[in-house]
């Protein structure tokens, strides 16, 4: 019996981590020769683009590739819209899977510029790096703006013992 409760539990938190693992949404507007966003970085993983047409005065497109690779068997197809979007109109693509790198974005049909798309394991807060979503900042990894080296926490460049539940200062500096 003892067996059978650790292999449901061993279940569940497989199917944990297979519902953590979503489709993100991101909604691109079109306006005439143009996209209304103009840079993205994402975090690796997978994505559905849902391209609108914002009475551009034609129908609209969508073309993904890898930056710098203009050619059509470049193109990245999955993130082809279904069919043309018309004016007034929205549509997704189908799953793209994203894996770090350097990407561009554009409309051939409305003749937009190209747009970078970045997708990096390392995302911007501000003026700070996550990664894991913990924060860096250089080399040093910071939790709830305070800045962490192992196990320990800092604050004001002072060392805390334990793992930042205590309020004892230790006068080291990094």
């Amino acid at each position: 019996m003892k067996n059978l409760k650790l292999v449901l539990i061993a279940f569940l938190f497989m199917g944990i981590g297979v519902l953590q693992a979503q489709v993100s949404q991101i909604d691109l507007t079109q306006q005439k020769g143009i996209f209304t966003t103009e840079s993205l970085t994402l975090a690796p993983g997978e994505y559905q683009f849902n391209i609108h047409n914002d009475n551009v005065g034609h129908e609209v497109g969508f073309v993904l590739v890898p930056k710098g690779m203009y050619d059509a068997d470049k193109h990245i197809k999955e993130a082809y819209v279904k069919a043309p979007v018309a004016t007034g109109s929205s549509a997704m693509t189908s799953v793209v899977n994203l894996a770090p790198g350097e990407y561009e974005f554009f409309c051939p049909m409305n003749k937009t510029p190209k747009y970078a798309l970045t997708v990096s394991d390392k995302m911007m807060k501000g003026d700070k790096m996550m990664k894991d979503d913990k924060m860096m900042k250089g080399d040093k990894m910071m939790k709830d703006d305070k800045m962490m080296k192992g196990d320990k926490m800092m604050k004001d460049d002072k060392m805390m013992e334990g793992k930042g539940h205590s309020d004892k200062m230790e006068d080291k500096k990094m």
